[in-house]
């Protein structure tokens, strides 16, 4: 019978230890990508409800009315259509121009500007400006 040695050319010492260090850069360039890709989630997240309150508002303001009383309840609604953005009524302005493809027709605009920050660790805060405008007919 023949005996079976090991090779002693590569020792298991010296082998894990090389894969513990390149485990180690592999994985912190992973987190780093999936942690970017997350919060460019949220900035995106943030983007998209001012964009939905901003429609919403609009299509609100062109069933019920033109009227400067109906513009505080527009940004009630378009206010309350982010809640997670906590706007302010100087966050929303609501005007009522004159269409320029029917003239005797007037158009509900709603604009929107939002300062929204990302609070990244072991970084200063990152600000965004939003400005979102949307524009729809008046029904009545």
């Amino acid at each position: 019978m023949k005996k079976v040695t090991r090779s002693p050319t590569v020792k298991s010492g010296f082998a894990s230890g090389q894969a513990l260090a390149e485990f180690a850069f592999a994985s912190m360039a992973f987190l780093l990508t999936i942690s970017a890709i997350m919060f460019m989630a949220e900035v995106v997240l943030g983007y998209n409800s001012l964009c939905s309150a901003a429609r919403l508002a609009a299509r609100y303001a062109s069933v019920h009315g033109s009227t400067s009383s109906d513009a505080s309840s527009i940004q009630a609604v378009a206010i309350a259509a982010a809640p997670d953005l906590h706007l302010s009524t100087s966050d929303v302005a609501v005007t009522f121009p004159t269409d320029t493809k029917v003239p005797s027709q007037l158009d509900a605009k709603v604009v929107m500007t939002y300062n929204y920050s990302v609070h990244i660790p072991f970084m200063s805060a990152q600000t965004f400006p939003f400005t979102v405008t949307s524009q729809m007919p008046v029904s009545q």
